[in-house]
């Protein structure tokens, strides 16, 4: 099934101006149709379906390098009719069996980038300061001394009153 960009705007939620920013930039996830050379785009279910989860990714207030990422550690093998599904085990087992088909070491190949990219991704997060305790401890000190100062102010407060 095709679609227009006004379908998936529509489906989507956005504008048909988003859904041509987006076709472009992630022009490496949507299919040939996303941006033809003659103009008119044609997009299908999958594309569809990417659409949908970016504006999902967008409501988790994920940036366009987030996005990306995460695009490039999900498969929608689901919806994909162009390319059969072969499930990496199976390709494992055909090439230990001595069937040397040319399917076998790409599933592989691509199983093994997507496995990298889950890893670098992780690896970034991990990376990713994490607040410190001390910052903890800093804050609930300024709290507490905001606090003790108030506490001052009022009893101080109420002592002049009481004088005067």
């Amino acid at each position: 099934m095709q679609l227009r960009p006004a379908d998936i705007a529509k489906e989507c939620g956005v504008s048909v101006g988003t859904v041509r920013n987006w076709c472009s930039e992630y022009a490496e996830f949507l299919s040939a149709g996303a941006n033809p050379s003659d103009g008119n785009r044609l997009l299908n279910e999958r594309d569809l379906e990417i659409c949908r989860y970016i504006v999902s990714l967008r409501k988790q207030g994920m940036s366009k390098p987030q996005i990306i990422l995460r695009l490039r550690e999900t498969t929608f093998g689901h919806l994909d009719t162009e390319q059969p599904i072969v499930k990496p085990i199976e390709a494992l087992q055909s090439l230990q069996e001595g069937h040397h088909d040319v399917l076998a070491p790409i599933v592989v190949s691509d199983y093994l980038i997507a496995i990298e990219r889950r890893f670098e991704a992780l690896e970034q997060f991990r990376q990713t300061p994490a607040p410190s305790l001390r910052d903890g401890v800093v804050m609930f000190a300024a709290g507490f001394v905001c606090a003790l100062v108030f506490v001052l102010l009022l009893l101080a407060l109420f002592v002049l009153r009481h004088y005067l």
